[in-house]
């Protein structure tokens, strides 16, 4: 299925099922993963991307199994983190399945709001600009602090994140001018989709019937 409404939905719809479906019996969870291994492979979608995407999620999986520590039962933390993996490598798999106007496309398709969409675009478009900063940073504060780490060097990273989220903000702005001067309004049209091949809205309706069996069942 190429259509990236028919992904989009499918994306959620495996997500509201795993959020939806208890942890017993395991079976459940190794159903789901198994699509979304089959999604990843049928859409194409690097195995090492995938991983390097989901790292991110290792700080909310720590604290699901910090659970323990105040009383949560292993299964339920167990059954925690693993739905926030698979509920996160789903919109990783299909963010990276298409290029990033169609998605959005699809997205807006679907009634997503405007401001929304415009939003997510322009994040995709100038991430790189916040990473060429933090990189000029650290690179400012290594050449600056060599021996070993103490509470001189602590107090002078302090300083250098500071300096970054003031530099940051300084080069938002001047983007910002730069795409008014430009003409731009405050959206960013996207372009229209043709309707939904019949093919690919069965085998969607057909996914989808499979998800919803697999949480009921």
């Amino acid at each position: 299925m190429s259509d990236p409404r028919v992904r989009v939905l499918l994306s959620a719809v495996y997500i509201l099922c795993v959020a939806a479906s208890p942890f017993r019996p395991w079976v459940r969870m190794a159903a789901y993963t198994l699509v979304l291994a089959v999604a990843a492979a049928v859409w194409r979608v690097p195995a090492r991307t995938l991983i390097v995407r989901l790292v991110p999620m290792a700080g909310l999986v720590a604290a699901a199994l910090a659970g323990m520590a105040f009383g949560s039962t292993p299964e339920v933390a167990v059954g925690l983190a693993v739905r926030l993996i698979l509920m996160s490598a789903a919109g990783v798999v299909v963010s990276l399945s298409l290029p990033g106007t169609l998605l959005l496309s699809g997205l807006r398709s679907l009634g997503s709001p405007a401001t929304l969409v415009t939003l997510l675009l322009l994040t995709s478009r100038y991430l790189h600009v916040i990473g060429d900063e933090v990189l000029r940073v650290q690179r400012a504060w290594r050449s600056r602090a060599f021996g070993r780490i103490g509470l001189r060097h602590a107090l002078s990273l302090g300083r250098a994140v500071a300096a970054l989220t003031r530099r940051s903000a300084d080069r938002s702005e001047r983007i910002a001018w730069a795409m008014v001067s430009r003409g731009f309004s405050g959206q960013i049209p996207c372009r229209s989709l043709p309707p939904v091949r019949g093919f690919d809205g069965a085998l969607g309706i057909l996914v989808a019937a499979c998800l919803v069996s697999m949480a009921l069942w």
